[in-house]
């Protein structure tokens, strides 16, 4: 039967024809374009019998030959191609007629035009062939007609991708096993091996990468027995097995998702080509594989079954197999020596060796040791090659972290060392933070995970940042080479602006002993200072090339606010701002424009301007950068635009300012300024910084008190919080009773601080119409100046004798926290290794001391605040440190006992290795005088009062991401020992835990382990052995997580609000119950409750079973 279309193109070539109308070929032409499309081959044979050109174009430049192709129409292509029709005529971007029919998968069109001759490898204006165009789209088919007809499997695109590489990034099975049977680059190089390896493990497609590895029994021309890929593999049985559970459950279920977990997390391991690499990672393996099979058997409720047995012993087994594969690889000379490979390869295996026993060997068994061992020590003989200390910071990968990211470092391993030697002493919360580095094979180095400001726009909070993190880069006596926009960043986690710690130098050395890198770098530098001369360039150069960067910045940022064109759409912005970044990013800003341009604004032209001075002695400093971008961030925040001076505005008004009382101290602003006058006689230390303040304040409040008319309660007001600010600060001096060497370490943040509120008097006279500033006291530039001077110079002696001020302190507790605060200031004032720890300590002549840790924190640069709460480790505080929201957390612990001191410092050293999103950030700690921490600020409360007024699947969620922190404080030996509601916190919309850190001090064997104390909290959430006395354990953490969420469930205490502690423990530990289900508990929630709290502690599901199990219910609330 005839469709009606074909009816229709028939009527319309008859009428065509009638009328002769020769002149339409366009709609002539139409008409044959439609009936090719429509697959009717006598409307075809109609339009050529009219004397159509076959290979005529349409206005979009289609023939009909690529249309009937693109549709799948067999019979119209063998039609058209009976006609005559140009097999390979192509579109203006280069498709041909059988690209275009691979792409959609037509088979029987493919094969039509081939048996025309149509040629096969002619490929796109980008390089695509027909078989890179079929295997991109997995037409299976597609890919074995071509391969049967001699297409190239070694044809590479310009940028060198092969039709097998392109099937391995998109995970296309189906080409790939295709091609591999074809042999496409299974004979070819490690290199082009590698390559497909990468495409498919960066991209997850674990199926590909098996296909893959079971190509060869090795990728580098291994050639031992049959099966040796599979021999020194391990989690085979793991992953048959949840491979197996996966299936039967479905693809939704929480052992589906450890699957997948499992599967990821080897696949870095497993695309290995080196054997002897894989050996190195051999320990890391094992433990993670260990977790992995007590994961997967708690998630199947298999804990303590045979078959759960049997999983363990199965992996045994297979670490056997791998050690007798290794022994006969030690017993063969000549295949070891092919397997070490060059002297760079032999070094990489022997750093790796010793970094998997050092970090991850007490998983291992005696055998593997011995190996481990021997393959070390054959390889020091072989090649003669001696492996250093491994640095501290040594990392192999980023996934030891969570949202880390990875920058390379094209320059190599001198250039990586020494930017990971600078890197692991910062501690600043705007400097990205510093997980690790790799310096040999591709150097790298891991950090927190951010993006470049000019990649979605800057905003001065971000730029406030930025400043921040280089005042503090600056105040350690460092340099970057080449600083640039690359530099300005912004954290994913914190929505902080960062600065990035790459390639910075010492100050003095920035223009010497120039690596060939460095010299790059010098030259992507915006300063002309920098780049061409300047030894030793001032400060006030890198202030210019920030300025410059702040300028293309804000080009950038305007490029993404605007649209060109009402109809450009959002791919097409993204291309333009792209240009822009790229044209900055070769091309960048050297001096700025003659003129303000239209999208910078008035005050931000005046802060470029002082920066970007011609004249380094007129530039502005950084303490005036840092305070101008703060305003600038401030108006940002509430909408204002500008800083012009405009008169009061506010109808209240203040009739005799001299009754104003400030609340928070019951006292007038004469009688806060009469006691501002004593505290500051009281302060030797600080008097000429502090005497000035209150010399202006004091001619401040004399011109209000004298003006005649009422004044704005808003000036009033703004003056009193800046004479409080000024009150508190020094009271707080005064309370501190601080020796001599505290004080002066303190003096350079009392002066910033200072710096600061002579801004605020500045910006207060400037905005007020009934305030001048003509008295002398006003000019307190030149004297604050001075008196940093003096301060630097007072500790630069100290610095230089340290014994002698340390003489001068009675106690022992005295001279160790002032020994630490030398230590601190020394980094500053010498810079961070010309002036260390350990060149300060060579000096303190037998005064016993200790090596400073990267994560001290001194007490005069955190603020504390409002008061939060008290418990049973101490008090908790909110803070400021260095400009950021903190909490602080001072703890109850006796410094003096040595071991007490140790433990804490050991402790301390391993909370602040940890970062993970979904744990509380600690930014730093005192272990000097009063102990405290400096924690991360939780915006958004406990989960508790988070969860209210959401539905169940968003506390589910949050659950699941504590969980998460659960399970990577876990894989790092580190019990909780404290968990309950209160301590998992919200941020950002995720959940983070708290307080693991502060377990350590309730739990010191001072404290009893039984009792009140020995719960170590309140009883509703203690595991039974720890209410009958046993230390926190993994166990006892999960049975805590499970309280916890029937806690966050419910709305109510685990037993309820009003059931005594003693019942409690009775119920838990006698009869050895849990709580009753609630009525709202779902049969897989309470399921999940039970298995994390059952009373025997090795029946209790791991952290990570409760992650898969959590995320499962959630997808299911």
């Amino acid at each position: 039967m005839v469709n009606s279309f074909s009816l229709f193109i028939r009527r319309q070539f008859r009428r065509l024809v009638i009328n002769r109308r020769m002149e339409s070929a366009n709609d002539v032409q139409a008409l044959l374009m439609r009936a090719a499309r429509s697959g009717s081959v006598q409307s075809v044979k109609q339009a050529l019998e009219f004397g159509i050109d076959v290979d005529a174009l349409s206005n979009d430049q289609w023939t009909a030959l690529m249309a009937a192709s693109q549709e799948g129409h067999t019979d119209v292509v063998e039609l058209l191609l009976a006609n005559k029709a140009n097999v390979d005529t192509k579109r203006p971007k280069g498709a041909t007629a059988l690209l275009i029919a691979c792409f959609h998968g037509h088979v029987g069109a493919v094969r039509a035009l081939l048996a025309s001759g149509a040629a096969i490898e002619l490929a796109t204006d980008q390089g695509f062939t027909p078989l890179m165009t079929a295997s991109l789209n997995d037409h299976t088919d597609v890919v074995e007609l071509l391969l049967a007809n001699k297409a190239s499997v070694d044809t590479q695109r310009p940028n060198g991708d092969t039709a097998l590489y392109i099937a391995c990034q998109f995970g296309q099975v189906g080409s790939v096993r295709a091609l591999l049977a074809s042999g496409a680059a299974i004979n070819s190089t490690d290199d082009t091996v590698c390559a497909v390896l990468t495409a498919a493990l960066e991209n997850g497609h674990t199926e590909v990468v098996e296909l893959l590895l079971a190509a060869k029994t090795s990728l580098v021309d291994w050639t031992l027995e049959k099966g040796s890929q599979g021999t020194v593999a391990l989690g085979r049985h793991l992953k048959e097995k949840l491979k197996e559970a996966s299936k039967t459950a479905g693809n939704d279920s929480a052992i589906a998702g450890c699957w997948r977990g499992v599967d990821k997390q080897l696949l870095a391991y497993e695309g290995e080509s080196l054997l002897l690499i894989k050996l190195a990672d051999t320990a890391r393996v094992v433990g993670f594989l260990k977790r992995a099979i007590n994961t997967a058997l708690g998630v199947l409720h298999l804990l303590g079954s045979p078959d759960g047995i049997s999983w363990h012993q199965a992996l045994l087994r297979e670490r056997e197999d791998r050690v007798v594969f290794f022994e006969a690889l030690l017993a063969d000379d000549e295949r070891m020596a092919r397997e070490m490979g060059d002297e760079q390869q032999q070094l990489e295996v022997l750093t790796l060796l010793k970094h998997g026993l050092e970090r991850y060997g007490d998983v291992l068994n005696p055998r593997e040791l011995d190996v481990m061992s021997a393959v070390f020590d054959a390889i020091v003989r072989y090649a003669e090659v001696v492996v250093a200390a491994i640095p501290q910071w040594f990392a192999i990968s980023k996934a030891e972290w969570s949202r880390a990211g990875a920058s390379l470092v094209d320059e190599g391993e001198e250039v990586c060392v020494r930017d990971a030697s600078f890197l692991a002493m910062l501690n600043h919360p705007n400097v990205r933070k510093f997980y690790g580095a790799c310096h040999i094979a591709k150097a790298f180095v891991i950090h927190e995970e951010s993006y470049a400001l000019d990649s979605r726009g800057a905003t001065w909070s971000y730029l406030l940042g930025c400043a921040h993190g280089l005042a503090y880069v600056h105040e350690q006596g460092l340099v970057h080479r080449g600083l640039s926009v690359n530099h300005l960043l912004r954290s994913y986690t914190s929505k902080k602006g960062l600065l990035s710690g790459m390639g910075l130098v010492h100050r003095q050395d920035a223009g010497r002993d120039l690596t060939e890198a460095d010299a790059v770098r010098g030259r992507k530098s915006r300063s002309p200072e920098i780049t061409y001369h300047a030894n030793d360039p001032s400060v006030s150069s890198y202030i210019l090339a920030f300025g410059l960067a702040i300028f293309d910045l804000l080009a950038i940022t305007h490029e993404i606010g605007v649209t060109a064109s009402p109809d450009e759409s959002y791919k097409e912005k993204r291309e333009r701002v792209d240009v822009a970044r790229e044209r900055v990013r070769q091309q960048p800003t050297e001096q700025l424009p003659a003129t303000q341009t239209d999208y910078v604004k008035e005050a931000e032209w005046d802060l470029l301007l002082g920066m970007c001075a011609a004249d380094p002695a007129t530039r502005t400093n950084m303490e005036d950068v840092v305070y101008q971008v703060g305003i600038l961030a401030q108006q940002e925040n509430i909408g204002h635009s500008s800083t012009t001076k405009a008169p009061d505005t506010s109808s209240a008004t203040v009739e005799d300012v001299r009754l104003y009382e400030i609340q928070t101290l019951g006292m007038t602003l004469r009688e806060t300024l009469h006691e501002a006058d004593e505290l500051c006689s009281e302060l030797e230390t600080f008097r000429d910084v502090n005497r000035a303040i209150y010399a202006r304040l004091v001619d401040v409040y004399e011109q209000l008190e004298s003006t005649r008319t009422p004044l704005s309660a808003s000036l009033v007001e703004c003056f009193s919080l800046i004479l409080l600010r000024f009150y508190i600060m020094l009271e707080k001096s005064i309370l501190g009773g601080d020796s001599i060497v505290a004080s002066t370490c303190a003096a350079q943040t009392v002066s910033g601080k200072n710096y600061s509120m002579h801004h605020d008097i500045d910006r207060l006279i400037y905005n007020s119409s009934v305030l001048e500033r003509t008295s002398e006291v006003h000019r307190w530039r030149p004297t604050w100046e001075q008196a940093r001077q003096r301060q630097q110079k007072a500790m630069q002696t100290i610095l230089e004798n340290p014994s002698s001020a340390l003489r001068q302190l009675e106690s022992d507790t005295k001279r160790s926290e002032a020994v630490a605060l030398m230590q601190f200031s020394a980094r500053g004032y010498g810079g961070i290794s010309s002036l260390g720890s350990t060149t300060l300590l060579t000096q303190l002549g037998g005064i016993s001391a200790e090596i400073l840790p990267q994560w001290f924190v001194p007490a005069h640069q955190v603020e504390l605040r409002d008061h939060i709460a008290d418990g049973s480790f101490g008090a908790v505080y909110c803070g400021e440190w260095l400009g950021t929201d903190v909490v602080v957390k001072q703890v109850l612990t006796d410094q003096e006992n040595k071991e007490n001191r140790a433990q804490f410092r050991q402790e301390v050293d391993v909370w602040f290795s940890l970062n993970h999103e979904h744990l509380i950030k600690l930014y730093g700690a005192c272990h000097e005088g009063r102990p405290f921490f400096v924690c991360e600020w939780a915006s958004q409360g406990t989960i508790l009062s988070f969860v209210k007024g959401f539905d169940r699947r968003t506390a589910w969620r949050l659950l699941r991401d504590a969980a998460k922190g659960l399970q990577h404080l876990h894989d790092h030996g580190i019990v909780h020992g404290d968990l309950k509601g209160n301590n998992i916190l919200v941020s950002d919309d995720i959940a983070k835990l708290a307080d693991f850190g502060l377990s350590i001090i309730a739990s010191r064997e001072e404290v009893p382990a039984s009792g009140d104390e020995g719960a170590l909290g309140a009883f509703r959430w203690k595991a039974p052995e720890c209410l009958m006395g046993a230390r926190p354990t993994f166990a006892s953490d999960i049975y805590s997580f499970g309280m916890c969420i029937i806690e966050v469930l419910t709305g109510k205490f685990p037993w309820g609000n009003s059931i005594p502690d003693e019942a409690v423990r009775h119920n838990v530990t006698q009869e050895k119950l849990i709580p009753g289900r609630p009525e709202d508990f779902s049969d897989a929630e309470w399921d999940l409750v039970t298995r994390m709290c059952s009373f025997d502690p090795e029946l209790r599901i791991n952290a990570g079973a409760v992650v898969n199990c959590a995320a499962n219910v959630a997808n299911n609330a």
